[in-house]
């Protein structure tokens, strides 16, 4: 996941990991652990959290509505990475045409 986000231009502030019986349908992660990533968004000034996992639209409203700050999931991080991708490679032959 580090070598996505970072292909992705972002720095990693924290990593927080949790292992549950079952997902908490709402948020994913226990509310305790919803809290304590807020936390660390809040003293490290991080303006995205990355999930190794695939959230639902309501799992991500709720997170980004608790934790105040963008919340995307590996799929987006991928689609992101690649759309990024894409536009350079327009860029670029838009470039080798002018030329």
């Amino acid at each position: 996941m580090a070598e996505l986000a970072a292909s992705a231009g972002a720095q990693i502030a924290e990593k927080v990991f949790q292992t549950r019986p079952a997902p908490d349908a709402a948020t994913l992660v226990g509310h305790g652990k919803v809290d304590e990533i807020a936390a660390a968004v809040a003293s490290s000034g991080a303006d995205v959290v990355i999930f190794d996992h695939d959230l639902s639209p309501t799992q991500q409203r709720n997170l980004e509505k608790a934790i105040d700050a963008k919340v995307i999931d590996r799929t987006q991080l991928i689609l992101d990475i690649l759309h990024r991708a894409r536009g350079r490679a327009k860029a670029a032959f838009r470039l080798s045409l002018l030329s």
